[in-house]
């Protein structure tokens, strides 16, 4: 809180805040800006707030996976692959995979 109120202060070159006593009082300036800062982080509420409940249900993500091994049964014998090609892990990090197992 300290860095962000240092932060302000050199911002608006105002202390915004000062102790009297043992309690901080707001400047004229920390005043007058009150209502404006104040409409301001309501806009933001606002724009980021869901427009309707969510609901798994009405959810809709497509999930893409890239196994490192495949196994199947098949005639009563498991097989296991396992896949090398692990040099491209771009598709993770751009998002075209939602998950690589390894």
């Amino acid at each position: 809180m300290s860095r962000t109120l240092a932060r302000l202060r050199r911002t608006l070159q105002d202390p915004i805040l000062v102790r009297v006593g043992r309690g901080l009082v707001p400047t004229a300036r920390a005043l007058e800006l009150r209502a404006a800062v104040g409409a301001f982080v309501d806009q933001g509420r606002t724009l980021l707030a869901p427009t309707a409940p969510r609901s798994p249900r009405t959810c809709v993500r497509i999930w893409r996976f890239r196994p490192a091994t495949w196994c199947s049964r098949k005639d009563g014998v498991l097989h296991d692959r396992l896949f090398v090609d692990h040099a491209d892990d771009g598709d993770l990090l751009a998002g075209h995979l939602g998950l690589e197992l390894r």
